[in-house]
């Protein structure tokens, strides 16, 4: 968001504000907070936010990040115990690797080191496994692909790509 914005907003209160609910009841671009809120009140794990633009909203709903800084840094998301344990630059993958689970286990870091060894501390072999084989797919010029490992009741172990 520019700065001539960020004063605007400020300086105009009557300035229009669009409230884009990414993960809600309905998702959706609304005009008024209270049409907002009933689409979040009692939604476990709502994603929702405001803009100034109509087009930034509508972009967080399709699932980008609009506004953001260009030189933000990345942000990794560790799943410990989940369906497919493992480190996610997405949030929304990751949202999906612990979906389900009873007592999941996961955290945002700054680093993919520190989320690598939250994963090893708290994951388990299955924990191991998963980190494994993201390295040996980063290894193979893969390094923008999510690998993770499941293990399935009988013991079996897939693997789980995103492309």
């Amino acid at each position: 968001m520019t700065d001539a914005r960020v004063r605007k907003r400020k300086l105009d209160k009557r300035a229009p504000k669009y409230y884009a609910v990414r993960t809600g009841y309905h998702p959706g671009v609304y005009l008024t907070w209270p049409e907002c809120e009933l689409q979040i009140n009692g939604y476990k794990g709502a994603q929702y936010k405001s803009f100034l633009t109509r087009p930034e909203a509508e972009a967080f709903v399709a699932g980008q990040n609009p506004g953001g800084n260009s030189d933000q840094t990345e942000k990794y998301y560790a799943v410990a115990i989940g369906n497919k344990p493992g480190v996610y630059t997405d949030w929304t993958e990751a949202q999906r690797a612990y979906a389900g689970v009873k007592g999941p286990k996961y955290r945002k870091f700054l680093s993919r080191a520190a989320a690598e060894e939250y994963v090893l501390t708290f994951g388990g072999p299955a924990g191991k496994r998963a980190l494994a084989a993201q390295k040996a797919a980063a290894g193979r010029g893969k390094s923008k692909t999510t690998v993770a490992v499941a293990e399935e009741e009988d013991g079996r172990t897939t693997r789980m790509r995103k492309r």
